[in-house]
């Protein structure tokens, strides 16, 4: 033993290991204070106490809140699948909860600095001095604030008018850290497979005389082509067919609910629209008896990206990412040959612009792709602005790693039989190359409500009645549909009045944060009640696995 501590490295070793804990214990003395996150306001982005939970039916990993305690949460739905977990904490470890993150927080930020939009702030609630809150920054000092459509709207009412608002944009870092999983195509619930539940990513086009996607069986599934004999685009489309709490017990039974029967006959395209689903936060309400229905999704999301996992196996041709949002496809377009990479859309009503909202032509941008090779390519769509992302490096268009435009039509879901919109709103397309897809993932951008109510709707409408449109393409340019759109739009009166030194913050779980949306008087925060901003997120929960309190350092990170 003692040998073994004279060994030079050993020593320095352990002698590192002490100069670490020493100058830890002095930045967080002297530079940042240690915080637990009480509730879920923050989630999925930093969690409050919660359950995590394993699905049984696709093995997707999840959290749901549990910090409410006057609630019972008995019930939670895997995003993915849907399947509902009925919690059993008294019979099953499992369902244990857990406590909140523990964050550090740098406090002397905002001496040195002002603070920023989309900073993760900590600060004093205005209305209990005794109490800290956490939030992300949205509003700023001066601003006029103006929450629309599931965005963020701002101008400075001294010097701008309401007509001039402009989309609160988030950057690429940001919109990586506040997106939420919609979609994984490497879980798929063993009754969904059983009983031949439709994939959710599927060729429409069935020409028996042109190439064409197949696919693997589930569970491990992958789809691949070769175009290299064919200069037509052929797409791979998604759409969101998801299972509702009733479909389960026909499911069981290995059989498919009669409303599949149009798409299984092929006399039906798409399907319904991706909704704010949150799983953390999510309710099962009692109707009738024996009848129970989500109480969740009451918006329509069009901010969305695909992820694909993609094995270029030709030196030639062209691979395609497609993102669609109000019936406007945008479309980045990646020559494999050469690197180069291309935005468009055939739409009139969208143009790019550059950061002083100039017209821009075609946006290019070049990449390392040089013919054969396996690469993660990422098309985002958030905030009236493109997002594209190779190998987790943004792409560059002009002097910027985004592209943003404009559009001059309201943005609302669309469908005819020319053009399916946003019924297959994502689709990987390949032109005359080889390709194989391993994984695919959707995601989404957070959908702000304003806080009025459980949604944005300024009509009397029930849950079933939104969710029989959202389910129904047919239905989205019908009278109905129409008012059900056109309520969620805002006027001055809706607008929040921001002077010196006051800040807007909102959780990034919208539909269960109290936030300044609904504090009343005041409706913000003032400057001399920021304690700091969010820094690292350094223990969440343990595992439990391998040995007891081992923690999970895949969630340690920096908080962004």
């Amino acid at each position: 033993m003692s040998n073994f501590f004279r060994d030079p490295g050993v020593r320095e070793t352990i002698e590192s290991i002490i100069v670490a804990v020493m100058l830890a214990l002095m930045f967080k003395a002297y530079e940042a204070e240690a915080y637990i996150i009480p509730t879920g306001s923050m989630a999925p982005t930093l969690r409050g106490e919660h359950f995590d939970i394993a699905c049984e039916q696709c093995g997707h990993v999840y959290q749901t809140n549990c910090s409410n305690k006057r609630n019972d949460v008995r019930n939670t739905f895997c995003p993915i699948c849907r399947y509902r977990t009925i919690l059993k904490p008294e019979m099953l470890s499992d369902h244990n909860s857990f406590d909140g993150d523990r964050i550090l927080v740098n406090k002397f930020i905002y001496d040195f600095a002002e603070p920023v939009r989309w900073d993760v702030i900590v600060f004093k609630n205005p209305r209990n001095a005794k109490q800290n809150y956490i939030k992300r920054l949205c509003g700023l000092p001066n601003e006029s604030l103006l929450i629309e459509n599931g965005d963020l709207f701002t101008f400075d009412s001294r010097t701008e008018s309401f007509n001039q608002r402009r989309i609160a944009r988030k950057s690429p870092r940001k919109i990586r850290a506040m997106m939420q999983l919609v979609d994984d195509n490497q879980h798929i619930g063993s009754k969904l497979a059983a009983a031949s539940w439709p994939l959710r990513w599927t060729t429409i086009d069935s020409s028996e005389s042109l190439p064409n996607w197949t696919n693997s069986n589930p569970p491990s599934l992958s789809y691949s082509i070769d175009g290299t004999k064919t200069s037509e685009v052929r797409w791979l489309r998604y759409r969101h067919l998801m299972p509702h709490i009733e479909d389960w017990d026909i499911l069981s039974g290995g059989e498919l609910p009669d409303r599949l029967a149009p798409i299984v006959s092929g006399k039906a395209v798409g399907a319904g629209l991706v909704r704010d689903h949150y799983s953390y936060n999510e309710l099962v309400e009692q109707r009738s008896p024996g009848m129970s229905t989500e109480v969740s999704g009451f918006h329509w999301v069009g901010d969305l990206g695909v992820e694909a996992w993609v094995d270029i196996q030709s030196d030639t041709g062209t691979l395609l990412l497609e993102t669609t949002e109000g019936g406007i496809h945008f479309v980045c377009q990646i020559d494999i040959a050469t690197g180069e990479a291309s935005l468009n859309t055939s739409d009139s009503n969208v143009k790019f612009v550059d950061a002083n909202r100039a017209s821009v032509g075609r946006p290019m941008s070049q990449t390392k792709i040089r013919g054969r090779g396996k690469h993660r390519f990422f098309l985002m769509n958030a905030d009236d602005r493109l997002f594209v992302w190779i190998d987790d490096r943004a792409l560059v268009f002009g002097d910027l790693p985004f592209q943003d435009y404009e559009r001059t039509v309201p943005s609302v879901p669309t469908y005819s039989d020319a053009d399916p919109g946003d019924s297959l709103p994502l689709g990987i397309g390949c032109q005359s190359a080889q390709l194989q897809v391993s994984r695919i993932k959707v995601w989404r951008d957070v959908y702000y409500t304003s806080g009025e109510r459980p949604w944005d709707y300024r009509i009397n409408l029930d849950f079933l009645s939104v969710n029989e449109i959202f389910e129904s393409p047919a239905k989205w340019s019908s009278e109905g549909a129409a008012k059900l759109f056109d309520s969620r739009n805002r006027t001055e009166k809706d607008l929040h009045l921001l002077g010196e030194g006051q800040y807007f913050p909102m959780g990034d779980n919208s539909p269960a944060s109290q936030d300044a949306r609904l504090w009343g008087d005041p409706p913000y925060v003032k400057r001399e009640l920021l304690l700091g901003r969010a820094l690292f997120l350094y223990f969440p929960h343990s595992l439990n696995r391998p040995v007891f309190g081992f923690p999970d350092f895949s969630r340690m990170k920096f908080i962004r």
